[in-house]
């Protein structure tokens, strides 16, 4: 029971982490350019995935690999 409440402790707040560096690099970004750009999506979400979940441990993994799903599924669509 205590490794479940560890894991779901760490997945609950990567993701908090993740949205919170996110939302502050997108804001930053809009604020220095003057308007929203779709560019500054990617770069926040680039560095704030990076610096959330470029560690190596389980949660990271299994994150990566429903994100990489869910990517590979975008994709099957899009092609079909």
């Amino acid at each position: 029971m205590e490794a479940i409440l560890h894991a779901t402790y760490t997945h609950s707040r990567n993701l908090a982490l993740f949205v919170f560096a996110y939302k502050a690099l997108s804001l930053l970004m809009r604020e220095c350019d003057g308007k929203a750009r779709q560019y500054h999506v990617f770069i926040a979400a680039f560095v704030g995935g990076f610096l959330v979940f470029g560690q190596y441990n389980k949660i990271n993994e299994q994150v990566g690999v429903v994100c990489s799903g869910c990517s590979f599924s975008k994709c099957f669509i899009v092609m079909s």
